[in-house]
């Protein structure tokens, strides 16, 4: 059996260390185990409490909180509650008031039913309310459970606030190991990011004299170990393995419990981990999980710090740079933009870049250059081997995977410094005049030099591609844009029939019929079997003759979408049709949204053929799609229709039906990540994005799913054909 964490050794009790210290946690009682879940309410009485404030999003309540509030209200228990209804829960200004405004005065204990944002809010609250707090853990994806800091988004700003930890922390592992595998993989980064925040922390303690205590940094080093031996059972949500992983959490959260703050769990990884998130929040982007940011944000501190062991510094050069402050002034205001007045603020509080300290820590690294690159190369392992451990369970290595620019990456470096009062790698390549010279090095580490990542990136693609025995190729902005046909397309085409594998068009734009798309690749020498070439249109058409057959039709759309009802022998009706279908209709006119809407408003059945936003043209340009007259018309209406082109479900099963292959042997490439990519979600097909369309990389930020695979052009895939 594998190695466990005795959690037992740090609880409850006061522990006089070595280091001068007395060490002590709030917290009473932890419980990660099956069924742990049924021992909630025997501990609540035990310890006297009498009304519960159970806090949860709709996620995590389905996940854990509806149980927990049956076993308690069934032991007697009185239990209260507020259920964030937001699909992505900030822990901002706004969610703040919310849970104070519902906060029932007689409250004695609250119970967070969740993981971090949920921890941190109530963290926060209890300790404002003076109550204590019990966190039931739905997810292993975090190492905040237990330590006495929240971290908050306050004014644009990630803050984190001294509070107090819980009095329990429960985790019932059969909750647990249905946790979404990338909370999972999430907290595996959390943890793997104490390699390189240890080795901050020591060089704080050298560099600036800063407190350390080796035995919390035993107790962290101890976590990391037994989730690293853990290793691929995670991966198969082993219960023995999920348990080590989230007691290692729990143990790391102690850790900070005993110092007071985060300084055991948190360092330059966590730094460049918020400055991403407050950058994607700034841009409206969808959250990435913060475990798998710093699982990243490791990586991109071991190749730093890595560079900085085999550095030689010029440190006459170093002692002559100077600070410019309206310069980074200028910098800072453009990269934190509403959050910059805060940073400045906190500059000017702390001097974390006035110069006479900035010579002190200088004159102490050149003194000390030796035991500092030899202090750096016996803390850390390769990043080769960290990379490898988060390969192996398929999390993200590089900033790609999870929708972070290059740009991003380098911004990072230089400023995310500014997030905290606290110094790390980040503040010594400041020092050292290094930050911008190692900030565009590790862009193209991560570009083109990341070998691992980018053979096992290859060899998923290899794999996948060889169960493929059918592509299926969106069009515009995919092989063509407008009437300019890409110059690999053919290429591409010969490649995938020479491979032996079958390739079909399909496209969402329902303005034109499938012989206009037959003569204009004909035009384009691409003759193509009509059974080859498929539209939104037809899956509209099949749906209805199979479900409305008799019904009538009003049609927003084209002469050529008119044409394809009627050639169906599906009855149109412009006065009192029982459905109305939304097509992309390049002859729009107001006469025809007036009629749709009042149709809808007084009941028909209402379908949209594509779901599209934007239909490219040429020089980079667009012009609206269905999508976009679909949204002018809930405006009107309140009403948002049912599509039935990419990504539905209807065009997902349509495509198996018409080419006879089985998902796995299926492969949807296209160029827009809410339609060809997204159809693919959730199946055992594959996705290629391509990038000569609309989605970009930086896009992906916005979306909680992305695709298999990613190539610049088709061109990039013909020589893995």
């Amino acid at each position: 059996m594998s190695k466990q964490i005795d959690l037992n050794r740090y609880i409850g009790k006061e522990l006089k260390c070595s280091c001068g210290r007395v060490h002590s946690s709030t917290v009473k009682a932890v419980d990660i185990d099956a069924g742990a879940v049924t021992s909630l309410p025997a501990f609540v009485k035990k310890m006297g409490y009498k009304n519960i404030f159970l806090v949860a999003d709709i996620h995590t309540y389905k996940a854990a909180g509806e149980r927990a509030w049956e076993e308690l209200t069934k032991a007697g228990i009185s239990v209260k509650k507020i259920i964030f209804q937001y699909e992505e829960l900030v822990p901002d200004e706004q969610v703040l008031g919310e849970i104070f405004a519902a906060y029932p005065m007689d409250t004695d204990l609250v119970l967070a039913v969740g993981s971090g944002t949920i921890n941190d809010i109530c963290k926060f609250v209890s300790f404002r309310m003076k109550t204590d707090y019990i966190i039931f853990a739905t997810a292993p994806s975090m190492d905040g459970f237990v330590s006495v800091g929240a971290a908050l988004m306050i004014d644009h700003v990630k803050t984190t606030y001294d509070t107090h930890g819980p009095v329990a922390v429960f985790g019932d592992t059969d909750i647990l190991a249905r946790a979404p595998m990338n909370m999972i993989t999430a907290g595996l980064g959390d943890i793997l990011g104490k390699y390189t925040c240890l080795l901050d922390w020591r060089m704080a303690n050298l560099i600036e004299g800063e407190y350390y205590c080796e035995e919390i940094v035993n107790m962290v080093k101890e976590a990391i170990e037994i989730v690293a031996e853990q290793g691929l059972k995670i991966k198969d949500r082993s219960s023995e393995a999920i348990k080590a992983l989230t007691q290692a959490l729990v143990l790391t959260g102690i850790a900070m419990s005993f110092v007071g703050n985060s300084r055991p769990a948190s360092g330059c990884e966590h730094h460049l981990s918020h400055y991403w998130e407050m950058k994607f929040i700034m841009e409206g982007k969808k959250p990435i999980l913060h475990g798998t940011k710093v699982g990243v944000g490791m990586v991109t501190a071991s190749y730093l710090y890595q560079m900085l062991s085999e550095e030689t510094v010029d440190f006459d050069r170093a002692m002559k740079n100077g600070f410019d402050y309206a310069r980074w002034a200028e910098k800072v205001t453009d990269c934190y933009g509403e959050a910059a007045p805060g940073i400045i603020q906190l500059e000017e509080q702390c001097g974390k870049n006035d110069l006479t300290k900035r010579y002190q820590r200088l004159s102490y690294l050149q003194e000390n250059w030796e035991l500092i690159q030899n202090t750096i190369k016996e803390a850390l392992p390769s990043v080769e081997a960290v990379e490898q451990l988060l390969l192996d369970l398929d999390a993200p290595v590089n900033p790609e995977q999870i929708g972070v620019s290059m740009e991003l990456v380098e911004d990072g470096i230089m400023l995310a410094k500014e997030v905290r009062n606290r110094f790390t790698l980040l503040q010594i390549l400041w020092d050292l005049g290094l930050a911008e010279t190692y900030a565009k090095r590790t862009a193209d580490y991560f570009t083109k030099g990341q070998t691992i990542y980018f053979a096992k990136k290859k060899e998923d693609f290899r794999r996948r591609l060889n169960k493929i025995k059918c592509v299926i190729l969106d069009m515009d902005g995919t092989i063509y844009l407008e009437d300019h046909l890409f110059p690999y397309t053919k290429k591409f085409l010969e490649k995938v029939t020479e491979s032996g594998r079958e390739y079909y068009f399909y496209t969402n734009n329902s303005s034109k019929n499938q012989g206009d798309y037959l003569s204009k690749l004909e035009k384009m020498n691409i003759p193509v079997a009509p059974a080859h070439m498929l539209l939104s249109t037809q899956v509209a058409v099949s749906y209805f003759l199979k479900n409305h057959k008799n019904a009538t039709f009003y049609v927003v759309g084209t002469p050529s979408l008119l044409a394809a009802f009627e050639d169906a022998g599906l009855v149109l009706n412009e006065e009192n049709p029982d459905v109305v279908v939304l097509g992309f209709d390049t002859t729009l006119t107001y006469e025809k949204m007036e009629k749709a809407c009042r149709f809808i408003r007084h009941g028909a059945i209402y379908f949209g053929v594509n779901p599209d936003y934007n239909c490219p043209v040429k020089d980079g340009e667009y012009i609206p799609d269905c999508g976009s007259m679909a949204k002018m018309v809930e405006q009107s209406t309140g009403r948002f229709p049912e599509f039935f082109g990419k990504p539905s479900r209807y065009t997902y099963e349509f495509i198996l039906e018409k080419t006879g292959y089985a998902p796995e042997e299926v492969a949807f490439i296209g160029d827009r990540i809410y339609t060809d990519i997204a159809v693919a979600n959730g199946t055992d097909s594959t996705s290629i994005m391509v990038l000569t369309g609309e989605t970009q990389i930086k896009d992906l930020a916005e979306y909680d799913y992305g695709p298999d695979i990613i190539a610049n052009s088709l061109e990039d895939l013909i020589p893995l054909l």
